[in-house]
C-alpha cells in the first residue's frame, strides 16, 4: 500500500485523525499505567467485547498523548490481507511523514493476532526507539507461548474483564465514593444489581437501551467467542459437539464438571473433552474452579466447578432467571474473586462425608465462602452453617464470610464468628472509602 493509503485508514482510530467516542474510565488504568512506567510491553488480554482496546484508548487520553500517538487497528477490513511485520513499520512511516517529524511517544497494535511476528516489533520500538507500546488482540492468540521467547521479560499482562458491580454503577451514571454514600444509596444500588446479574457487565450490554438489544449482543457474543477464539483458532472438526459442551457448561454454573460424563454423553474421547475445556478457558468464556487440597496432585486431579465470564450469558441463552439467583449470585462471587485474587487463589472445599462450601480463597490466611440466596436469618439454611463450620475445622480457618442477598450480621455458632455481608455491599466495600467525620473539640466552649 502507498503511503497516503496507509494514512488515510490509520486517521480513522487516532486522535490525530477523525476518532471521537466517549470512553469510560476502568479500573485497569493504574495496572497499565504501572506496566508502561517500567519500560516494558504492556500486553492488554482478555475475553472477547470486555473493552480492551478502550482501556488503551482512554489511558492515551488520560495521559494527554491524543496528538503524540499511534494507533494501528488491524481489524479494518481495508488492510491486505496475509500482512507481515514490515507493514508495522509503514504505519510508523507513515505517521512520521504526514502527522509528525518526531516519533510518537506511545504505539497502540490493536487486535495483533493478525500479523504474526508483531513481538519483533514491540520489542523494537520499545528497547531501540523508547517508544511506549500496548498490544491488544484476542486472548487465545495472546496466551499462546509463540511469542514468549522474543519477549520473555519484556512484557506485563493486563487482564480485562466485563465490567465490576463498581464499574457498572459508574457506567450508569451512580458513583459512590464513600459507605456513607453507598447505604443512602442502598435501594437504587440493589435494583441495579438485579440488572447487573441478568444481563452482566459487557459495556456495551450495560449501555445498550432496551432488553432486547442486550439479549441479542449477549447471544452473539457468546457464539462469536465459541467460533472465532474456539473452534476457528483449534480447526476443530466437531463445531456441533463443541457447542452443545459449552451450553452444558453454561446450564451448569456452579456445577461439577465431569469430562467422563461429557465424553459418554457426546461419544467423544475423553482427551478432546479436556481439549474444549482448556480451548473455553483460553478464551475466557469458562473458568474451570479445583478442589481444595494441601496435595497439589490431588487439587489437579480433582472434578473442577465451572463458572462464566459473564452472568448475562445464563440469562441470555434461555434459562429462566428466577428459578436460579442462588447459582447467579455464586457465578458472580467466583468472577469477583478471580478478578480480586486470581484463578490460581479461588478453590471450592468438599469432604468425604460430602459438607461443601463454595469457595476458600487463599490470601495470607484462608478465607472460608458460603454464598445463599437469603434475606433474613430464617432463610439460611442450617447446612449452610454446618459446612462452614466443618471447613472452619478441617482447614483450621476462623476467616468465614457468609455472603447473602439482603442479611447482614456477625453470628456465633458453635464458638465461630461467621459474617453474614449482602452481595451488593461485598462487591462495593473494597472501592469506597470511610467518610471523614471532623470532631469538634470546643463546641461548648
Amino acid at each position: 500500500m502507498e503511503t497516503r493509503e496507509i494514512i488515510e485508514i490509520l486517521g480513522k482510530y487516532n486522535y490525530w485523525g477523525s476518532f471521537k467516542e466517549q470512553l469510560y474510565e476502568r479500573e485497569q488504568l493504574a495496572e497499565l499505567k504501572n506496566n508502561l512506567e517500567i519500560k516494558v510491553v504492556s500486553i492488554i488480554k482478555g475475553v472477547r467485547r470486555a473493552g480492551k482496546s478502550s482501556l488503551a484508548l482512554k489511558f492515551i487520553e488520560k495521559e494527554g498523548l491524543e496528538k503524540e500517538s499511534l494507533i494501528i487497528n488491524l481489524e479494518d477490513p481495508r488492510w491486505p490481507s496475509n500482512l507481515e511485520p514490515k507493514f508495522l513499520n509503514e504505519c510508523l512511516e507513515a505517521y512520521l511523514t504526514y502527522v509528525s517529524t518526531s516519533p510518537p511517544k506511545i504505539i497502540v497494535i490493536d487486535e495483533a493476532q493478525h500479523i504474526k511476528g508483531w513481538e519483533r516489533f514491540a520489542r523494537y520500538v520499545v528497547e531501540t526507539e523508547k517508544i511506549k507500546c500496548i498490544v491488544t488482540g484476542s486472548c487465545s492468540e495472546l496466551s499462546s507461548d509463540e511469542f514468549a521467547t522474543v519477549l520473555t521479560g519484556r512484557h506485563l499482562d493486563v487482564v480485562v474483564f466485563p465490567l465490576s458491580f463498581f464499574e457498572f454503577l459508574k457506567f450508569k451514571g451512580i458513583g459512590i465514593k464513600t459507605t456513607l454514600e453507598m447505604e443512602l444509596k442502598r435501594l437504587l444500588i440493589k435494583h441495579m444489581l438485579e440488572e447487573y446479574l441478568k444481563f452482566g457487565g459487557f459495556p456495551e450490554v450495560v449501555l445498550a437501551k432496551d432488553e432486547t438489544t442486550k439479549t441479542n449482543l449477549l447471544i452473539t457474543y457468546f457464539f462469536d467467542i465459541l467460533t472465532r477464539d474456539v473452534v476457528h483458532k483449534h480447526n476443530l472438526r466437531l463445531p456441533s459437539k463443541t457447542e452443545s459442551i459449552a451450553k452444558d457448561c453454561l446450564s451448569n454454573i456452579g456445577g461439577i464438571v465431569s469430562m467422563r460424563k461429557i465424553a459418554n454423553s457426546y461419544d467423544i474421547a475423553l482427551r478432546s473433552v479436556e481439549r474444549f475445556l482448556k480451548f473455553f478457558s483460553d478464551a475466557y468464556l469458562f473458568f474451570f474452579v479445583k478442589k481444595f487440597s494441601t496435595s497439589k496432585r490431588q487439587q489437579e486431579r480433582s472434578l473442577a466447578k465451572v463458572y462464566a465470564i459473564d452472568t448475562g450469558f445464563y440469562s441470555a441463552l434461555g434459562f429462566k432467571i428466577g428459578e436460579r439467583k442462588d447459582k447467579l449470585m455464586e457465578n458472580c462471587v467466583a468472577i469477583e474473586l478471580i478478578r480480586r485474587y486470581g484463578s490460581e487463589n479461588v478453590f471450592y472445599w468438599r469432604d468425604y462425608n460430602e459438607h461443601e462450601i463454595d469457595f476458600v480463597v487463599k490470601k495470607e490466611k484462608l478465607q472460608l465462602i458460603q454464598v445463599t440466596y437469603a434475606s433474613s436469618k430464617n432463610e439460611i439454611k442450617e447446612n449452610e452453617y454446618k459446612n462452614l463450620i466443618e471447613a472452619s475445622k478441617q482447614l483450621k480457618s476462623k476467616n468465614l464470610l457468609c455472603i447473602t442477598w439482603d442479611y447482614e450480621a456477625e453470628e456465633k455458632y458453635n464458638g465461630r464468628k461467621i459474617i453474614f455481608k449482602p452481595l451488593w455491599k461485598w462487591l462495593l466495600e473494597e472501592k469506597v472509602k470511610e467518610p471523614k467525620i471532623q470532631v469538634q473539640n470546643n463546641l461548648y466552649r
